[in-house]
């Protein structure tokens, strides 16, 4: 694929709640991924393509805590407690990109290559603003290996937009 006008990397959103960093610690629930969309824009064929983190942890709160007198040395005693979730860290990027198709071999590979590039400046701007775990738990996740597959299914985005020849 050859990729072309490539737009800068913005970041959309990006959420850091330090109070949960006590609970941050496994289980938490966290989900990341690339979303594309593909549109023809003045002739030219363009890509969006967005990446996206959501990282929740557990997090308990007193509901209610209730002591009622029940005679003169005798409480009642009622005690609520919830666990929920509280988003710990959300991070939202986006860019575009023109491109024209060279076939589905060569246009997986330069897909990849170009979500590798990506999410290097992902975890780069991790490393600099985020939480430093972020980065291990998206290695933990094979964040690197589904590249290939979301390359996949960016050009499968295409085709069922039929913006896709081969």
């Amino acid at each position: 694929m050859k990729i072309f006008n490539v737009q800068p990397i913005r970041i959309n959103e990006y959420i850091y709640n330090e109070e949960y960093l006590a609970e941050s610690q496994p289980p938490g629930r966290y989900e990341s991924g690339f979303g594309f969309t593909g549109e023809k824009i003045e002739g030219l064929n363009t890509l969006f393509v967005k990446f996206n983190i959501q990282y929740y942890v557990e997090h308990a709160v007193d509901d209610e805590n209730i002591i009622t007198p029940n005679g003169p040395n005798s409480w009642n005693m009622h005690v609520s407690i919830s666990i929920g979730e509280e988003e710990f860290i959300s991070y939202n990027s986006s860019c575009e990109f023109n491109f024209e198709s060279e076939g589905f071999n060569a246009d997986v590979i330069s897909l990849t290559d170009f979500l590798v590039g990506y999410h290097a400046q992902a975890n780069l701007f991790f490393s600099q603003h985020a939480h430093k775990s972020l980065i291990e738990i998206e290695k933990d996740t094979d964040g690197e290996l589904n590249l290939r597959t979301s390359a996949i299914a960016a050009i499968e985005n295409l085709r069922a937009n039929n913006m896709y020849e081969f």
